[in-house]
């Protein structure tokens, strides 16, 4: 089963936040209780992601380092996302990282987002 599928679509649910970069902040967001993340492993999301995340989702809440490349990096997904499904983001402090953040603290930037969300099968 192809990225994002194999890792992060075992409970049916097709809503999740999404971080930057480095896989450790998902570990830390996953502990926080938010089930489906996914990492970027850069700054820029590829074709071939976008894709297969109108394939498995129909939400995404996009939660990038708080910085410039950061900030660009959520306008850049936001863009290319937007038509294919919904999108949120959520705007950290000038230089905060997902990573640098206690569960606590990711689940209050992250509280109004619903941690699990069943969808219907496409």
């Amino acid at each position: 089963m192809p990225w994002p599928a194999q890792a992060f679509d075992r409970s049916g649910d097709k809503s999740f936040p999404w971080r930057a970069r480095a896989a450790l902040p998902t570990f830390k967001i996953h502990q926080a209780g938010y089930h489906n993340v996914a990492a970027l492993m850069g700054s820029r999301l590829s074709d071939r992601q976008a894709e297969l995340v109108g394939t498995y989702f129909d939400h995404v809440v996009l939660m990038l380092d708080g910085d410039e490349a950061g900030n660009a990096g959520t306008i850049a997904a936001a863009t290319v996302l937007s038509p294919i499904v919904a999108v949120e983001t959520v705007e950290l402090a000038r230089g905060a990282q997902p990573d640098q953040l206690a569960s606590e603290e990711i689940s209050q930037v992250l509280g109004g987002f619903a941690h699990d969300l069943s969808t219907p099968d496409r």
